[in-house]
């Protein structure tokens, strides 16, 4: 089941080798990725002083899933909210490591914890490069049209850019032509 839309906010961001270019994946680097977690809780919580209950991310290793736990720390004193995951198909993490930083084991217990887990692309070939792309890119579009506020990770200016490639740039972009209220978070 979808969200409603009021007071819904989703987030995008980069994957982790676009948050730390060395050793994304080395267990050192947990310090620097719970800081983003720690700045996240801040803008979250004035979120849901302004009425914000729902809170979407992608699931993507990175930022999606920083952006999870930061909801789930405040949901702990705040049980009133909706941590959701848009999957953009079955089997996202098949090619993730098993342990460790954005594995599988923690992709694992982020979807047991979420209050709602909702698969955007059911049909989707996971063999095909193109189709899995597409699947992404439409979850993105999934969570922008559910959401009201769209909170994403770029370090500049850029993702207004059409000529910037990535699947964050093209979901601000999107989100910017739906008139969502766009944070960006550094």
């Amino acid at each position: 089941m979808e969200p409603s839309k009021t007071k819904t906010v989703c987030f995008t961001g980069h994957r982790p080798k676009g948050i730390i270019a060395d050793r994304p994946y080395d267990e050192s680097n947990r310090p620097v990725y719970q800081k983003i977690v720690d700045g996240l809780t801040v803008s979250i919580e004035r979120l849901i002083d302004q009425g914000y209950t729902n809170f979407i991310s992608g699931g993507a290793q990175g930022f999606d899933q920083l952006a999870f736990w930061a909801v789930n720390i405040i949901k702990a004193r705040r049980p009133e909210i909706q941590n959701i995951v848009y999957k953009p198909f079955n089997g996202q993490e098949s090619r993730w490591e098993k342990t460790g930083l954005f594995s599988q084991h923690e992709y694992d217990l982020m979807l047991k914890k979420a209050d709602q887990v909702y698969v955007c692309d059911k049909t989707v070939d996971t063999a095909d490069f193109k189709s899995t792309v597409k699947s992404l890119m439409y979850r993105n579009k999934c969570m922008v049209n559910a959401s009201d506020h769209v909170i994403g990770q770029f370090e500049n200016g850029s993702w207004a850019d059409p000529r910037t490639k990535s699947g964050t740039a093209d979901c601000l972009r999107y989100a910017k032509q739906m008139g969502k209220t766009i944070q960006i978070f550094q």
